[in-house]
């Protein structure tokens, strides 16, 4: 296993929408109702993703193995993910980890002052994102049938 981590090229839209979607199938989209599927479906779809880091509002880093997307995070603004998904075959092998390193990385050096990134976890991915770090701010919530637990990871310190 080789792995590599970049942004995402111009062009791997379709890739990375695919790969969310299978992650998300398999493990949120039972959490979900219909609406909720629909919606997230609409949102990941390659176009909006293409449209976002387009317009600067977002920026997108990929793993891959060899030329397999394997996990991909993306974060608006510097200061909010609103995707993280990695491959079932590659969960628990440090995947998730290096990914919101790389981000946390860019985030800290792009935006001054940075004091934490937000991000709205889906039930499936809470324990994860408190092995990250991050705490919830608030108790579990429904908007547009999408079920989710706003949490943030507190920066408390410059780049260390």
């Amino acid at each position: 296993m080789t792995l590599t981590f970049q942004d995402m090229l111009k062009g791997e839209e379709e890739a990375v929408s695919q790969l969310v979607e299978m992650v998300f199938d398999g493990f949120v989209a039972p959490d979900l109702a219909d609406e909720g599927v629909e919606e997230f479906k609409r949102f990941i779809a390659p176009e909006a993703l293409r449209e976002k880091v387009a317009e600067g509002e977002a920026f997108v880093i990929t793993a891959k193995d060899g030329s397999d997307m394997v996990g991909v995070v993306a974060i608006r603004e510097y200061q909010h993910i609103f995707l993280f998904f990695v491959r079932e075959d590659f969960q628990r092998k440090g995947v998730a980890r290096r990914l919101f390193s790389m981000a946390l990385e860019r985030c800290r050096g792009e935006k001054t002052g940075l004091t934490g990134i937000t991000v709205n976890s889906s039930p499936y991915a809470l324990p994860i994102y408190e092995s990250l770090g991050f705490v919830a701010t608030e108790p579990e919530k429904v908007k547009n049938g999408i079920r989710h637990t706003p949490m943030l990871y507190e920066i408390r310190d410059s780049l260390t």
